[in-house]
């Protein structure tokens, strides 16, 4: 499995397992730059993976079936 699968798959089970976690955060854990995590959040999002930033230092949340993206 190449490292980028792998790295994809850890970015969706950290934020599913730490709603709120930052960019930042989730570059430490993986061991890579924040904008090779910016590139996997926007690849995840263009797979349509529900993950959504909940603002400027807020972290990203993984959204469930029955959420929306106005819902608080």
């Amino acid at each position: 499995m190449s490292d980028r699968l792998i790295r994809l798959v850890r970015i969706i089970v950290l934020i599913q397992s730490n709603p709120g976690i930052t960019a930042k955060q989730l570059s430490e854990k993986c061991d890579t730059t924040n904008r090779t995590i910016y590139r996997d959040l926007e690849m995840l999002s263009a797979a349509h993976i529900p993950i959504t930033n909940e603002g400027y230092g807020k972290g990203y949340v993984y959204l469930r079936s029955n959420q929306s993206l106005n819902s608080t």
